[in-house]
């Protein structure tokens, strides 16, 4: 499409024919004051059709200078409007090459790295456990990546081997973890299953929770149940009398008082369940953040470890509760916490159940989420847009910085994402916004080229949707 030139004698007469002959998709090239008036570069948009121009229309240039501009001056116009020309055909160009360009094939680690993230397993594990994948996975189906895959992350998850000899070897099993993760129905729960196997002669419950109201009472009810003793402790009374007293039960579960994670007064607690043979398990709420879940283990760990004591163990409550497990066991495999067992219920004792690995990895896996798929490096080089999108991101943001207006419309642009109902509403919103900011657009600052009287293209979108020249 060759570039043509209109001549006014203002600028709204100029534009006045560029749209008669070319339409209101014409590109501007450039524009300058002549004695005559005002001169315009102008081309067809060529994703839209020039209209037919009528018979007074002006006819293309042929790179005849106007006889009101001296010579030099109408070549060095013709060459920097030749120059915006190309610049914004290469744009064009390269923003069709991106379209076209075929997606990449999706590969086996890709797939696999794709399934775990949506699954919420982090970095971490998706590298170490990607970085042995077997060649002969390359050709297989998706249910043997799949199969291999739930082998991979169960024997990274360690679990209770052995609950007879859990229960059997006894000792005192102390529940510590944040206020309302269910300590006291899995205190129960735990009671429970050791006395439905060994009666309930050698078992005895203890609390320390003298804060909540009802809490003594709570785990009363279900030592009556069970016909088991049950000893509750203030915060000033020490462990080690009472347990001392207890030295003839094989199995005694201490249900702490629930405190957060942030709470300094973890570090006490830990202290003084470390005065006798305590075994420690921290228990998780599986429906917490994955952020809430590193914090809890983090500081829970570190007030066991400044205390002397170690915290190794854990119990999963609310299973049946969480929409993804995935993260959970993310969190478990990487801090090397050891799973006994999972609580997916309130009933007592139905609703526990010992940890199963291979189970609960193929539940993860089960409830994925679709999340953005990060661009493999080898589709976001020079292949494409992206491998060009340093140049894209430098025009962007010049064409922020410089043209008024821009960040409008880029809002405008982002109304696509919206449901139909919402666009109209929030276009209103838009236009009435930019009406009452200013009286038009500017569209390009005005900067005059050394040597000559024109410039840039420097225009503005009067309050009746027309063009004028700025003054």
């Amino acid at each position: 499409m060759s570039v043509m030139r209109f001549t006014g004698a203002n600028g709204r007469e100029a534009m006045r024919q560029v749209r008669a002959a070319l339409g209101d998709d014409a590109l501007i090239l450039a524009n300058r004051h002549t004695e005559a008036g005002v001169e315009i570069l102008a081309q067809a948009d060529q994703a839209a059709p020039p209209r037919r121009a009528p018979a007074a229309a002006p006819v293309p240039d042929r790179s005849i200078p106007s006889p009101a501009a001296p010579a030099g001056e109408g070549d060095a116009f013709q060459a920097m409007s030749a120059q915006l020309l190309k610049e914004m055909q290469d744009m064009r160009a390269l923003l069709s090459r991106a379209r076209a360009a075929p997606s990449p094939p999706d590969d086996c680690r890709q797939r696999l790295a794709r399934w775990l993230a949506e699954a919420g397993f982090g970095e971490a594990i998706a590298e170490e456990l990607l970085a042995g994948l077997p060649e002969e996975l390359e050709a297989a189906d998706d249910e043997s990546r799949q199969a291999w895959l739930v082998r991979q992350l169960a024997a990274r998850l360690a679990v209770l081997d052995d609950e007879q000899a859990l229960l059997e070897r006894g000792g005192i099993l102390a529940l510590v973890g944040p206020t309302g993760v269910g300590k006291t129905t899995t205190t129960a729960k735990l009671a429970a299953r050791y006395v439905m196997r060994h009666g309930p002669g050698q078992v005895a419950l203890v609390t320390t929770d003298g804060f909540r109201i009802g809490a003594h009472e709570q785990l009363r009810i279900y030592a009556e149940l069970l016909d088991i003793p049950m000893h509750a402790l203030d915060a000033e009374q020490p462990l080690d009398a009472l347990l001392s007293r207890l030295a003839d039960k094989r199995f005694v579960i201490i249900d702490t008082v629930g405190m957060s994670q942030r709470d300094r007064g973890i570090i006490a607690q830990v202290a003084r369940l470390r005065g006798g043979p305590v075994r420690l398990a921290l228990l998780l709420n599986a429906a917490s953040q994955p952020e809430t879940l590193e914090e809890v283990i983090t500081n829970y760990r570190q007030a066991a470890h400044a205390s002397g004591a170690s915290l190794d163990d854990c119990v999963i409550s609310k299973h049946d509760e969480a929409g993804r497990t995935g993260p959970l066991l993310d969190a478990l495999m990487r801090h090397g916490l050891r799973l006994l067992f999972v609580a997916h219920g309130q009933r007592v004792p139905e609703d526990l159940m010992v940890a199963d690995a291979a189970d609960l990895v193929h539940q993860a896996l089960a409830t994925r989420r679709a999340t953005p798929a990060p661009v493999p490096a080898a589709s976001s080089g020079a292949r494409g847009l992206l491998g060009e999108g340093r140049r894209v991101s430098v025009i962007l943001d010049e064409l922020r910085r410089r043209l008024t207006g821009f960040t409008a419309l880029e809002a405008a642009w982002a109304l696509s994402a919206l449901p139909p109902s919402l666009q109209g509403e929030r276009l209103d919103a838009l236009l009435d916004r930019a009406h009452d900011a200013a009286a038009g657009m500017l569209w390009m600052p005005r900067a005059r080229v050394r040597g000559h009287d024109w410039s840039s293209p420097d225009l503005l979108l009067d309050d009746r949707g027309g063009w004028a020249a700025m003054p």
